[in-house]
């Protein structure tokens, strides 16, 4: 999938841009190797979790849409079986 290619392309840039050394060059030398290991892991994770709901949230509004279609689909076959079981696309009913 497109969506997830992309999401492992970012999480591979996140860690080739060299974040962990920004950041450890950014604090005091008494901040210990631990500590500071600790915040690029966290900031790493809120980075793929705003990636992943992003992803939820495009998964979501797809099987709505994909729901809607479904059931208009169904009530196309339904009305069809109760007009004789003969299902027609895109054309006039015969009163036009």
């Amino acid at each position: 999938c497109f969506h997830h290619s992309r999401l492992l392309y970012r999480i591979a840039n996140f860690w080739a841009s060299g974040v962990a050394v920004k950041a450890a060059e950014a604090y005091p030398i008494c901040m210990s190797d631990e500590l500071i290991d600790l915040q690029s892991r966290i900031a790493h994770l809120e980075r793929v979790n705003d990636e992943l709901s992003d992803v939820l949230t495009d998964v979501t509004k797809r099987l709505v849409k994909a729901e809607s279609q479904l059931a208009a689909l169904m009530d196309l076959a339904k009305d069809a079986s109760e007009d004789g079981g003969q299902i027609t696309f895109g054309e006039r009913p015969p009163h036009y």
